[in-house]
């Protein structure tokens, strides 16, 4: 499963948002992101895929390269 966001003048994500565990793909790049929910990456277990360049995310060391396929930042 994909789910794309990009271009969607996004600038938070709420804590309390889960991933189903069959999504394997996520992108959220071009938005105003400035944090990143971890509880994304807790409940998308099967997710491999992760875009999230060109948003104003400071903070990246929570989440753990070797686990995708993709990580665009």
């Amino acid at each position: 499963m994909k789910f794309n966001l990009d271009n969607n003048l996004i600038t938070s994500i709420p804590s309390n948002i889960r991933t189903p565990s069959t999504l394997e793909t996520l992108s959220i790049s071009n938005n105003f992101l400035q944090e990143f929910p971890l509880s994304l990456l807790e409940t998308g277990t099967a997710l491999n895929r992760l875009y999230i360049r060109d948003n104003y995310i400071e903070n990246m060391t929570k989440i753990i390269p070797n686990r995708f396929v993709k990580l665009d930042v």
